[in-house]
């Protein structure tokens, strides 16, 4: 079964989705069409994947695979193709996908051990489970420790801070209040206040409509 998350833990498996999709195509196709289905796969590893590309045999070995379509002989070498100048343009394509992804992030702040968080619950997108940071197990993964026991690996993205460290820091910024000024009795104000003015009536002579004068 195909995986339908991408992962994010570093150095993992991300998504083969799609090769998985390309294989059960062309075994669905074969069957039907009763042939080989490792004729098909062998066809699908020689085809170019665009136009002005390799095949995935030349970029995995150099050279074309024997297959029953008519090939020239010299296709067959693996002279044709320069792993350098692949693995080069491979490298700067890398680059500049890196540089575009990079252009509008930002590194998150390094959580603390001890810090008390929420998790980001991924089938629901709830962040009600509430638990501590115990270890910086990688670049953006953190080991917590939830409030019934369970020990939870996540990614920083996932993470994010609880009510009850933001807390203190609200207590703390409340202005100190002076004892003395407590037992002083209120002052009442020196500038009196005005009663609210009356409301006005309208002063407009109303006039009855012309269509009533017959009466």
């Amino acid at each position: 079964m195909a995986c339908r998350d991408w992962s994010r833990s570093p150095g993992e498996a991300i998504d083969f989705s799609q090769s998985e999709q390309t294989k059960n195509r062309t075994h669905k196709k074969t069957k039907e069409a009763n042939q080989d289905v490792y004729q098909a796969l062998l066809a699908y590893r020689n085809t170019p994947l665009t136009a002005s590309s390799k095949s995935l045999a030349q970029l995995l070995m150099g050279c074309h695979l024997n297959e029953p379509l008519f090939a020239h002989p010299s296709s067959l070498n693996k002279d044709d193709c320069d792993a350098d100048v692949d693995v080069e343009a491979k490298l700067k394509s890398r680059e500049l996908q890196e540089a575009n992804f990079n252009r509008q992030c930002r590194p998150l702040t390094e959580l603390l051990v001890g810090t008390p968080m929420r998790i980001q619950d991924q089938a629901n997108k709830d962040w009600g489970t509430k638990a501590v940071v115990t270890d910086h197990v990688g670049p953006c993964s953190y080991q917590l420790k939830t409030y019934d026991g369970s020990l939870l690996r996540r990614n920083r993205l996932q993470i994010k801070a609880s009510a009850e460290c933001d807390a203190p820091a609200e207590a703390d910024a409340q202005p100190a209040i002076n004892p003395s000024a407590i037992d002083q009795p209120l002052q009442p104000s020196a500038t009196a206040v005005d009663p609210p003015p009356p409301p006005r009536r309208s002063t407009r002579v109303t006039r009855e409509p012309q269509r009533l004068e017959y009466l």
